[in-house]
């Protein structure tokens, strides 16, 4: 996933690491293609129960808890991570949301190796 224009400040996965087999992977190529200080937004199914309703949507999982997701998006690079399930709506038949959100941390640097001073060494007596 390249773009011309750079890198993205912001990312949005909508209903999507339910259907993926490996979320964290997903997870690591949205922090891969947010600049530093961009914004990641996921909002999918908060875990449930109801196995008939994974099947018919083709999901691979029954959601994510709060912890689970938080998790993934930590060790995928991104910082000040929220996560928090959505109130749902009185009318509403399917699972509850969650919503996450996180900041794109700068890449890690290799810390620097110190150099020892160039130039001539005094000579011992």
């Amino acid at each position: 996933m390249r773009s011309s224009s750079g890198p993205a400040v912001f990312a949005l996965l909508l209903l999507a690491l339910t259907h993926v087999a490996e979320p964290p992977l997903v997870l690591a190529e949205m922090r891969r293609i947010l600049k530093p200080g961009g914004r990641a937004v996921v909002v999918d199914l908060l875990r449930h129960d109801n196995e008939t309703l994974r099947r018919e949507m083709g999901q691979l999982r029954l959601g994510f808890a709060v912890e689970e997701l938080t998790a993934m998006l930590t060790e995928s690079g991104f910082a000040a991570v929220t996560c928090r399930p959505l109130a749902p709506e009185p009318q509403a038949k399917g699972p509850a949301l969650l919503l996450a959100a996180a900041d794109a941390t700068p890449p890690v640097q290799p810390a620097a190796t110190p150099r020892k001073p160039r130039g001539k060494e005094k000579e011992r007596s």
